[in-house]
């Protein structure tokens, strides 16, 4: 039972401040891509941890000039 428990939390998930670091931008602005639901975020106690695949999504959905 244990090993499903350890699948359910893969992928790894990221703090705020990580995210934040990788697009560039403030912890203010991950909040607000989180609550437009442009990003995923997961409440964990009180802390707040973004997936780590969403920001990639997110990424390549503002690429500029990509072809859709």
């Amino acid at each position: 039972m244990g090993q499903n428990l350890r699948s359910i939390a893969e992928p790894d998930l990221i703090t705020t401040a990580l995210a934040a670091r990788r697009l560039g931008v403030s912890l203010t602005m991950v909040r607000q891509l989180i609550h437009s639901g442009e990003i995923r975020g997961h409440k964990i106690g009180r802390a707040i941890r973004v997936d780590p695949v969403s920001l990639e999504e997110y990424l390549e959905r503002s690429r500029l000039g990509s072809s859709r």
